[in-house]
């Protein structure tokens, strides 16, 4: 705040300022700064001791930032953070602007990022990238802006600094100055689960001076909690968006290849990772995009788990690698939002309507076995819960946490949740043959117990159809029908056959 007396939690030291600094090598947390190499953005050395002086303006980062070669500008997008952060730059008050950029892993979040500030950063007296992905690395980059912001030499042993008067000292140094500021927290996945050892408490690490701008990109829906701004929905790329980029990776003329750019990313859902990596592994193997669309359709899996080389790219991991670890915490937070996404692989990935849910519910036989004492594998609700009553409560909850990792989206105009296509392919794609079936049949048994509590209105009746038809056409691929103890599979089936020919779209069903 303007006035208040800046703490003082380290002695002052005369100096100069100092601009476009970034830390280009990698360095163990307590080496001496002084064996850090440091660079402008020209890549010119500039003379460690720079470390000394206690005025700081620049640029800080552990790694270089700055956009990929490839990268495609994003207007819509862009212009919001201008709105939101750059345009209030004159604009005082009691806080730190915090503006959270949430979506899903490979969606393009911190390139954005890293656009803005390689457009704005000279309006910043100085910016500082934040890895917090973990806490080795934002701990890391705490330490070495600490030393940076106060003039100190890298301190070992008894004169080592904690990590909590880093911290501290970091926050207070931003208090009393007129400046604005910039930090980025980048990757902040790891803030919604308290019990998770991964977990990170990022409140702790954000100055409240009213001089500086925060960015935190994330894949948790949480973090819109932290600020009273709108946060930036990072989702699939639009689709001339997406042409450019796979044009510029590839090296297909755009304007010549039109109709077959817009097929391949469309196919991929415009997600930034995934076009990139798909326009990039056109270019090595000279496949012509006929021949590219074919190979993906028989060769997903393998094609997703393409790794990308990250000085080129930007990307440090598969499309397949980058929704693991999302995988793994969610499992870990819930076993029944996990297997809640299992069987949303089976039926569309649009218009997930909860209250499919409740109708089902209502419908289903309560009892795990039928009439002649045999499993009745169609029922969908021991698929998920291992509990013996559930209510649409738990149903919710589930949702819930998927929705905390960006892994399904609220569209409040359709009342229903919508999957990105490639979270829904990669889901499949990461069962096994025995899961596959296992999941196929509990979402066929949902839309049976579904069909027979459905409004007979032709307007629910439409939204119900790609559903049926999606799970129709997993049953066809996961489950052969070979005998005649497949009839608990046929009878729904069937169900679902009279419907969808009712509807005039049976056709489709076996186009």
């Amino acid at each position: 705040m303007a006035g208040r007396e800046r703490p003082d939690h380290s002695p002052s030291r005369p100096g100069h300022h100092y601009k476009d600094i970034h830390i280009h090598d990698r360095a163990h947390l307590g080496d001496s700064i002084n064996n850090i190499r440091i660079e402008n953005f020209n890549g010119h050395i500039i003379n460690s001791k720079v470390a000394d002086q206690y005025e700081y303006a620049g640029h800080y980062s552990f790694s270089s930032v700055r956009p990929v070669s490839s990268y495609v500008n994003r207007p819509g997008l862009h212009d919001r953070i201008e709105e939101q952060l750059h345009d209030r730059l004159e604009q005082t008050g009691s806080d730190a602007k915090i503006l959270i950029v949430r979506g899903l892993g490979g969606a393009g979040k911190s390139q954005l990022v890293s656009k803005y500030l390689q457009e704005y950063r000279n309006d910043y007296s100085a910016t500082f990238w934040v890895e917090a992905g973990q806490k080795e690395s934002l701990e890391r980059d705490f330490l070495q802006i600490y030393q940076s912001l106060y003039g100190l030499k890298g301190l070992h042993g008894e004169d080592a600094v904690k990590i909590d008067d880093a911290v501290l000292g970091v926050k207070n140094w931003f208090y009393g100055r007129s400046e604005r500021w910039l930090l980025v927290f980048d990757s902040a996945d790891s803030i919604d689960d308290e019990n998770d050892p991964a977990f990170i408490d990022l409140k702790h690490f954000l100055p409240n001076a009213s001089s500086v701008h925060i960015i935190i990109t994330t894949r948790s829906s949480k973090a819109k909690g932290m600020t009273s701004l709108p946060p930036i929905e990072v989702g699939s790329m639009e689709v001339s968006e997406a042409v450019e980029l796979f044009s510029t990776c590839s090296d297909y003329d755009r304007a010549a290849n039109q109709a077959k750019i817009e097929m391949i990313v469309q196919e991929l859902g415009c997600l930034a990772l995934a076009v990139t990596l798909a326009g990039s592994y056109v270019l090595e193997t000279h496949l012509e995009l006929d021949e590219y669309l074919e190979e993906y359709r028989h060769r997903r899996k393998e094609l997703l788990d393409e790794k990308p080389e990250n000085l080129v790219h930007g990307y440090s991991k598969s499309v397949l690698a980058t929704w693991e670890s999302s995988f793994r915490a969610i499992t870990k937070r819930s076993l029944e939002a996990s297997r809640l996404l299992m069987l949303l692989a089976f039926i569309h990935y649009d218009d997930i309507m909860p209250h499919m849910f409740e109708r089902a519910m209502k419908s289903t036989p309560k009892d795990e076995h039928k009439e002649d004492g045999s499993a009745n594998k169609l029922l969908w609700q021991s698929t998920i819960f291992s509990k013996e009553f559930i209510n649409m409560s738990m149903i919710r909850q589930a949702f819930r946490v998927l929705e905390s990792f960006s892994f399904i989206q609220w569209k409040k105009d359709q009342r229903s949740y919508a999957m990105h296509k490639l979270v829904h392919a990669c889901t499949y794609e990461s069962l096994g043959r025995e899961s596959q079936g296992i999941f196929c049949e509990a979402a066929l048994g949902l839309l049976a117990a579904v069909l027979r509590d459905w409004p007979a209105d032709p307007g629910n009746k439409a939204r119900l159809i790609p559903h049926l038809m999606a799970n129709f056409s997993s049953v066809s691929t996961v489950y052969h029908i070979t005998n005649g103890d497949d009839k608990p599979i046929l009878d729904p089936l069937g169900e679902i056959g009279i419907f969808l020919y009712a509807a005039g779209r049976w056709t489709e069903t076996y186009a």
